[in-house]
């Protein structure tokens, strides 16, 4: 006869065995699934021979190339024929990818996301901002690209409000529109042109505190390592173009997003001891940093070219996020390299359209997306 006790025990042994034995199975096809995943994922991205097809065509040709490629099943561009239709449509391409690929992913791991994935939203939303200071009583929106928070109604909503609560109050993007209404108003009363570059910093600085707070929600040293490059990258284009431009260093430094990596507070203090960019990047010990330092430089000595510049920081970028995809796990900094890269992919597809729309020639387009190289 078996006792209570011993049954109990048998029963715990049972359950762990079977725990064990449905957790090796699950692991068997896990494994696989996050391998093949992250591969289907990078199959998203625009190829650089596709890009050059795309850079040749026509207006008409570039919506029938991309209503080709693998990943026309995330957007519609069949109604597209300005610029501002076609930032919509990828607006809701992006938020599709975030859909496809969340699906797996923790409560924490989709907060970060889907306000990583939001930056389109929040040039929009900027947009909205500088037109509801200078009070313009145009009710003509079709210049503001509509993104899937921002609609019709809500646009509407925000250009036609009195006070500042409309444009704090943004179902979506309230981690980084709460606590403007006090710097909208200083704004709107001083009537200073000046001051929408501080919302603008104010915004900016709102959205990588709560990208990182978010992150470390998750404990991932790689995607916490991953944001700080991003950030790193972005304050050092900002020294760099500071002082190419006199900019006061005082006035450099209130710019940056005050979270640091590599860029620690020792060299954004001395700032301030360099006459130019040149002798500031010449300085710099940054060994992670070495090889965009080195090309930055090179670029300043022939020539400087803020265009330029900027697309050594992105192609450092877009190819740090690439590398994500050399490994085999499936993760939250799988997800969002790839989101990061969709994000320049659609910013890269909209210069070259726009740059359609305005008669540029082939080579200039090419200079102003030749960053994005996978």
């Amino acid at each position: 006869m078996i006792t209570l006790p011993i049954a109990l025990s048998l029963g715990v042994a049972v359950g762990v065995a079977v725990a064990v034995g449905v957790a090796s199975i699950v692991s068997q096809y896990v494994q696989p699934y996050s391998f093949v995943r992250a591969r289907s994922l990078r199959s998203l991205l625009t190829k650089p021979g596709k890009i050059e097809e795309l850079i040749s065509s026509t207006d008409q040709g570039f919506t029938q190339i991309l209503s080709s490629h693998s990943l026309s099943e995330y957007y519609d561009l069949a109604n597209v024929s300005s610029d501002i239709e076609l930032k919509y449509e990828l607006s809701k391409y992006i938020k599709n990818i975030y859909n496809s690929t969340t699906l797996l992913s923790s409560e924490k791991e989709k907060a970060f996301l889907n306000l990583y994935s939001s930056s389109v939203d929040v040039l929009t939303y900027k947009l909205l901002i500088a037109k509801w200071l200078k009070g313009d009583p145009d009710p003509d929106t079709s210049s503001i690209p509509k993104t899937t928070i921002f609609d019709d109604e809500m646009i509407n909503k925000i250009l036609t409000s009195k006070d500042t609560y409309s444009l704090t109050n943004i179902k979506g993007l309230e981690k980084i529109t709460h606590g403007l209404e006090s710097i909208l108003e200083e704004a709107r009363l001083s009537k200073n042109t000046s001051d929408i570059n501080k919302i603008y910093y104010e915004l900016e600085h709102k959205f990588y505190k709560s990208l990182l707070y978010e992150a470390k929600k998750i404990k991932s040293e790689s995607l916490e390592r991953f944001l700080k490059i991003e950030i790193d990258l972005l304050n050092l284009e900002k020294i760099i173009r500071g002082l190419n431009l006199g900019v006061n260093p005082v006035v450099i430094q209130s710019q940056l997003i005050p979270i640091q990596y590599k860029m620690h507070d020792d060299i954004i203090k001395n700032i301030s001891n360099f006459k130019d960019a040149f002798s500031f990047l010449q300085s710099l010990d940054i060994p992670e940093y070495k090889d965009v330092i080195d090309v930055t430089i090179n670029t300043l000595n022939d020539d400087f070219n803020p265009i330029k510049i900027r697309n050594v920081f992105r192609n450092y970028l877009v190819k740090y996020a690439s590398k994500a995809f050399s490994k085999e796990m499936f993760s939250v900094t799988l997800i969002a390299s790839l989101i990061k890269l969709q994000l320049f992919q659609i910013e890269v597809l909209e210069t070259i359209f726009r740059g359609k729309q305005l008669n540029l020639e082939n080579d200039k387009i090419h200079t102003l997306v030749e960053y994005f190289e996978l």
